[in-house]
């Protein structure tokens, strides 16, 4: 049997990490019928087949092992691909399988809150040496865990993007049909790097600037509430809103100081948007060949100028065939396989 540790990762609106989770144990369910799930919200997944609903909150996660139809066994394996595992589970003899997105907890921990620093800090360094193995989304988060703590090995299991675009509809956003706009996507937090938005917002005050982004952590949230008007933030848009949003955008934006992927990054070159990164090592490996990087060094005025400059769409074939580059069926593959 294996088990899909989705706790907290269902207990409400997704980022993309908590994407990742589901859209795994999703491929893995339809591959084979050993496959379970440790949910909170089952509204979240696409059926109730092979889903163990537990309860909301960190107590329910806490005690969630109680839940198992029988204890897991040495042929078993519990993959936790967006948290560590419940510390009831810790006492399950079977295989730990567990997927870090990226080095942040340990290379920015004073940007985590207390409870972030507390669980993907401290806990989840305790756990290294319990899980049987360790993987990265990316080959350069795997190579900077593995600089990070070299007497652990981590390997690669690859990602896909969050919203499945070919199954949406597409939906206008309608107060934003027939403007242009420049799109951002991700969690409102301090690696996505909004502070610098705030600053070209102020200097381009003609321009429009969309944000899609639940509120998240370490002050980011107060900085967007506080932008100027040019800044439209909104928190609750749906998977069909967001593929219109991109389909719309003159241009689609990153400015994040970190990822382990940027799910949104590859999903703006699958719907074929003009895009514009910072030049951070994971972008470079992701990113369509027609998106164009700028300096993380480099100031505003200089990154506002290469905004307003003329971007290239890519070719529909280029397109097609990047979107060859992701698959969920790959990653559930990947973690399920031993040895």
């Amino acid at each position: 049997m294996i088990v899909h540790d989705l706790v907290l990762a269902t207990r409400g609106k997704l980022t993309g990490i908590e994407r990742f989770a589901i859209n795994t144990f999703e491929a893995a369910r339809e591959d084979r019928d050993d496959v379970f799930a440790l949910v909170a919200n089952d509204e979240l997944l696409n059926s109730k087949r092979n889903v163990i609903s537990v309860g909301h909150g960190m107590l329910s996660w806490i005690r969630s092992a109680s839940r198992l139809p029988y204890p897991l066994t040495p042929a078993d394996s519990l993959i936790c691909a967006a948290f560590p595992p419940s510390p009831s589970m810790l006492r399950q003899d079977c295989s730990f399988v567990r997927v870090l997105h990226d080095e942040f907890a340990w290379t920015r921990s004073a940007s985590l809150s207390f409870q972030g620093r507390l669980m993907f800090k401290h806990y989840e360094q305790h756990l290294l040496t319990r899980y049987d193995r360790i993987f990265c989304p990316t080959e350069p988060v795997r190579r900077a865990l593995q600089g990070l703590f070299p007497t652990r090995k981590f390997m690669l299991c690859g990602n896909a993007p969050g919203i499945q675009l070919a199954r949406t509809s597409a939906r206008p956003v309608a107060h934003l049909v027939g403007k242009p706009f420049t799109l951002l996507v991700g969690t409102i937090e301090p690696r996505k790097n909004y502070e610098r938005l705030i600053r070209l917002a102020e200097i381009a005050p003609e321009k429009l600037f969309v944000v899609v982004g639940r509120p998240g952590w370490g002050g980011a949230s107060a900085l967007m509430s506080a932008a100027t008007s040019n800044v439209l933030w909104l928190t609750d848009c749906d998977d069909d809103q967001v593929a219109w949003l991109y389909n719309a955008c003159e241009l689609f934006l990153s400015l994040s100081h970190a990822e382990g992927f940027n799910m949104p990054l590859v999903e703006a070159g699958m719907a074929g948007c003009r895009i514009l990164y910072s030049d951070i090592e994971v972008h470079r490996e992701v990113a369509i060949a027609t998106a164009r990087p700028f300096a993380t060094n480099a100031d505003d005025e200089e990154v506002l100028e290469q905004l307003i400059s003329r971007h290239e769409r890519p070719r529909a074939d280029l397109v097609e065939s990047y979107k060859h580059r992701f698959s969920w069926g790959a990653v559930a593959g990947a973690l399920q396989r031993r040895g």
